[in-house]
């Protein structure tokens, strides 16, 4: 059935297969875990991964999101990254990979000086 993205074991041997591949070509670590699986149906399979990396430059757990196309096997073609997305170290001790909270948002004081610039709390 062809159409939008389903939620899928992230445990399956497909997607841990599109997982490593991913870790590999986003080139930043080793795969240590996946959170969530998406796949798509299309003349081929699309499949979308949340995943924690181990960065080897600093050996903190990372999330990243990336989509991985596997082409229809009759074709002969390699899978691929189509997309990837960094969205922050992970926490442990919380449920699922948790991205790491944005920073406190700047605004600047009336003064035009470059001195006056604070962050809110």
């Amino acid at each position: 059935m062809t159409g939008g993205f389903k939620q899928v074991d992230a445990k399956d041997s497909s997607v841990q297969e599109a997982a490593r591949f991913a870790a590999q070509e986003i080139g930043k670590g080793d795969l240590v875990s996946v959170s969530k699986a998406e796949q798509q149906v299309v003349a081929g399979m699309n499949y979308r991964i949340t995943m924690r990396i181990k960065h080897s430059d600093d050996g903190a757990e990372h999330e990243h999101e990336a989509t991985v196309y596997r082409p229809l096997p009759h074709t002969g073609e390699p899978m691929s990254l189509s997309n990837s997305q960094h969205k922050g170290m992970a926490f442990e001790g919380l449920e699922g990979a948790v991205s790491a909270p944005p920073m406190a948002p700047m605004r600047w004081a009336h003064s035009t000086s470059a001195s006056s610039l604070s962050e809110e709390v």
